[in-house]
């Protein structure tokens, strides 16, 4: 590459992942390079935090030990080390506030930007269009502006709840109705002796429900989903043996009796089943990988609940303090699903369907705390409406997000790689499963950073 050469790099979306890939071709880039980063971020100052690592409640806490959440996926002491240096206690098995994560990807970003010789900028707005162009693309903003780069990265992080959320028809508008859980008016103080009404059970309703129980001193929260489970607390005993990926059956009844099989055999050697999950979980991506589309259908339809509630644990603090919680009787969780709404001025009576028959309960607020919605067919997003519009990108088979190649190139409409469109995090889920946590995304973003900028 000639030293005059520019390479113009546009990254949309400042959460994790946009950061992730920001800093990897900070670290990356040579003067030879005369690199021109673009990070477009709706929110300028959440960036490096997005909705994950912006909150300041001392009880949202990482879901992961600080030892696998640095970073940097070649150096997994980092965040441990920033973490010293700032005066904290460097211990990998610490689950540290979400907020000081936040704190530590700032720094890292801000420290990378300094160093760098190449050139970086930070974009308010939200991307609504992308039109190729001889060598690269014209980005249009929202407000209408536009921006020519040679390089287009997908940071878009998780989609929000489904409006849909268990076959109902929601409001538009109603003041007992919040469709966003990190919305601040979810977690308004409830008046004494009014209730919430929490739809999931998973580590986002846990936290709307503890910060809701915190600022709302005679309150009370239900959680509500259709097993009625929760998360279990992170508890690794032992270490369980690791993954043979190419011996592996590829019919999810086989691999489903082969973990049950290494779960007991393990427990006679005094391991634990989270050491086991654990131990497949750096090959879970050439794992499915190897599975057919009709097995990953079966795993979706079949095993994805039970997975997904072993595989997402709470950190023991937060867990100990929503067992006070129910045991003090603030807070109650069980099967249901929900059957009619009948709202009634500021609040609404929900009548729901339990295992011990049809119950009512008038609530002041609902919030949806299903987890995103995985059915990419219904994704919203301008720029991927627009990229489907216009062939440049296609669903992956399973409507779970777009189709991508190993590295993470778009592939468009006839399956040939989209060049310079790149995609990492959820939206890669259809070829790579494990696609939301940081060990996974941040070799996503090393992976696409030194395919932008070899050697």
């Amino acid at each position: 590459m000639a030293a005059t050469d520019t390479v113009r790099v546009a990254i949309i979306g400042g959460g994790f992942s946009g950061t992730a890939v920001a800093w990897q071709l900070l670290r990356l880039a040579a003067p030879e390079h005369a690199l021109e980063l673009t990070l477009i971020e709706r929110q300028p100052a959440a960036l490096g935090r997005g909705v994950a690592y912006a909150t300041r409640d001392p009880l949202h806490l990482l879901n992961t030990p600080a030892g696998e959440m640095s970073l940097d996926p070649q150096d997994p002491q980092d965040l441990l080390r920033w973490w010293a240096a700032a005066g904290g206690e460097a211990d990998a098995r610490a689950f540290l506030p979400r907020g000081t994560y936040g704190d530590y990807l700032v720094s890292r970003l801000n420290e990378a930007v300094e160093a760098s010789p190449a050139r970086f900028r930070v974009v308010p707005g939200e991307v609504v269009g992308l039109l190729p162009e001889p060598g690269g693309f014209r980005l249009r903003l929202a407000d209408g502006a536009c921006l020519n780069v040679e390089q287009v990265v997908l940071a878009l992080g998780l989609r929000p709840p489904g409006s849909g959320a268990w076959g109902l028809t929601w409001p538009e508008q109603a003041p007992w109705f919040e469709p966003d859980p990190w919305a601040p008016s979810a977690t308004r103080p409830l008046p004494a002796g009014e209730e919430a009404l929490l739809l999931g059970t998973g580590l986002t309703a846990i936290d709307v429900a503890l910060r809701l129980l915190g600022r709302s001193e005679a309150g009370r929260v239900t959680l509500l989903s259709r097993r009625g489970q929760v998360p279990p607390a992170w508890q690794v005993v032992g270490v369980g043996g690791g993954l043979d990926v190419a011996a592996l059956p590829t019919r999810m009844s086989q691999l489903c009796r082969q973990l049950r099989a290494q779960v007991a055999w393990e427990a006679q050697r005094g391991a634990s089943w989270q050491a086991v999950l654990d131990s497949w979980r750096p090959d879970l991506n050439a794992l499915w990988q190897r599975l057919p589309l009709v097995e990953r259908r079966r795993f979706l339809r079949h095993a994805k609940g039970w997975w997904e509630q072993h595989r997402q644990r709470l950190a023991p603090p937060v867990a100990a303090a929503f067992e006070r919680a129910r045991a003090e009787g603030r807070l109650v969780v069980q099967p249901a699903r929900v059957q009619r709404l009948r709202p009634s001025g500021e609040a609404v009576t929900v009548e729901w369907r339990s295992p011990h028959g049809l119950e009512s309960r008038q609530v002041s607020r609902v919030v949806v705390c299903t987890g995103p919605d995985g059915n990419h067919r219904r994704n919203r997003h301008p720029l991927v409406l627009d990229l489907l519009g216009t062939g440049l990108a296609r669903l992956d088979p399973l409507h779970l997000g777009l189709d991508v190649d190993e590295v993470g190139c778009l592939r468009d409409e006839d399956g040939l790689p989209s060049r310079g469109l790149w995609a990492l995090g959820p939206l890669r889920k259809g070829g790579a499963w494990e696609s939301t946590a940081v060990p996974e995304l941040a070799r996503q973003a090393a992976a696409i950073a030194h395919a932008l900028l070899p050697g």
